[in-house]
């Protein structure tokens, strides 16, 4: 899954390798991974700094990209979020 932040800046990709990537969109340069899922990313969105993310381990995290750290992580969908 990918998104493209609302300043243009940015894309943020969710993986099969589980993790979120932060990516500058006029470099190409990955700049920050997140890491926390236990299983593949489906779907991400972001506002600003704030990236929200599902995973087939049943989760959705919302995410402070630049700090590298979830905030928040909500389980209880009975197949992936």
């Amino acid at each position: 899954s990918v998104c493209v932040t609302s300043d243009g800046k940015w894309m943020i990709s969710g993986s099969e390798d589980k993790t979120i990537r932060k990516w500058n969109i006029e470099t190409g340069e990955c700049v920050n991974v997140l890491e926390g899922h236990t299983s593949s990313v489906k779907s991400v969105s972001s506002h600003s700094n704030i990236v929200c993310s599902g995973s087939d381990d049943n989760t959705v995290r919302i995410w402070d990209s630049d700090a590298k750290v979830t905030h928040e992580s909500t389980k209880g969908h009975e197949w992936g979020a």
